[in-house]
């Protein structure tokens, strides 16, 4: 054979199993993808698989050099329905994880017939703040959809969508903030809680776990989770654990938080809430921590 035949067909071999390499390795198979960032991140970060929970977030901690004053986080297994807490009663400023309550709010008026999806809600100026999301951001019109509504204040954080549905609640059903605030806090069946929760926009991390619970276990609360399954891909929680996580994240100065359900099938497999304040690399921790966790 021809020598430079030879050489093209071999370049050509060559060039053929690099591009199936990539294939393999890129193909739409999140769990290869995954098992890949695994075995790199087992090297780097040097925290044991399959350790406990408690384990698992105390290592995170350590390599990230996070202090237990600086965190809150609460864990829950769907499975075996245990729980993992620290911190878990200490009031953070809740910034936009919030939004999940507001949401359910609404969907327990849709579920009893008291508004449909398609309701609209008028839109003042004076409800405007600036932020992401086409309701910030897109011309004004007098009035907004809830479903609209809750889809840019779950997917894009929207803030002026956020203000639309909480107004209104206020004005209509709750009639002033603390029993608005009182009905948020009430969809985690918490009976105690400081008292900043029902004055201010704080949460402590075993509210906000208990109420993913208590929307993860109601099926009228699917539009939620099917809406917190579209947001904030790789950010977070969802850094490295995208598909079958709903999560909300929220953000306000020295504070970040995330918190979210991960599912597989279809069916819940843990919830979990991490509060932070003054966390250097929260966003990075957040994604490390629920990594480990997935893998378990």
């Amino acid at each position: 054979m021809n020598k430079k035949i030879q050489i093209s067909l071999i370049l050509l071999l060559v060039t053929f199993l690099v591009i199936l390499g990539w294939v393999t390795l890129f193909k739409d198979d999140e769990h290869s993808v995954v098992e890949s960032i695994a075995i790199s991140m087992e090297n780097e970060y040097d925290i044991e698989l399959g350790a406990t929970v408690a384990e698992t977030i105390n290592d995170v901690m350590v390599y990230f050099d996070v202090d237990e004053n600086q965190i809150a986080i609460a864990y829950y297994d769907f499975v075996d329905g245990e729980h993992y807490y620290l911190n878990a009663d200490q009031a953070m400023y809740a910034a936009s994880t919030t939004k999940v309550a507001i949401a359910a709010l609404y969907a327990d008026l849709i579920e009893n017939r008291i508004m449909d999806w398609d309701s609209k809600l008028p839109y003042y100026d004076s409800y405007y703040e600036s932020g992401e999301g086409a309701v910030t951001n897109a011309e004004k019109v007098d009035a907004y959809p809830v479903d609209e509504l809750m889809l840019e204040m779950l997917v894009h954080s929207d803030n002026t969508a956020t203000n639309v549905l909480a107004f209104y609640y206020i004005e209509n059903f709750s009639g002033d903030f603390e029993k608005y605030r009182q009905a948020i806090a009430g969809l985690s069946g918490l009976e105690y809680l400081p008292d900043i929760v029902y004055t201010e926009n704080y949460a402590t991390a075993r509210m906000l776990e208990q109420t993913l619970i208590h929307v993860a276990n109601n099926d009228a609360y699917t539009f939620i989770i099917e809406t917190m399954m579209e947001a904030q891909e790789g950010f977070r929680l969802k850094e490295l654990v995208s598909v079958g996580m709903a999560a909300k994240y929220g953000s306000s100065e020295q504070w970040n938080h995330d918190m979210g359900i991960y599912y597989e099938d279809g069916v819940p497999i843990y919830a979990i809430v991490v509060m932070t304040e003054d966390v250097l690399e929260a966003d990075e921790f957040m994604g490390i921590l629920n990594f480990y966790l997935h893998k378990m």
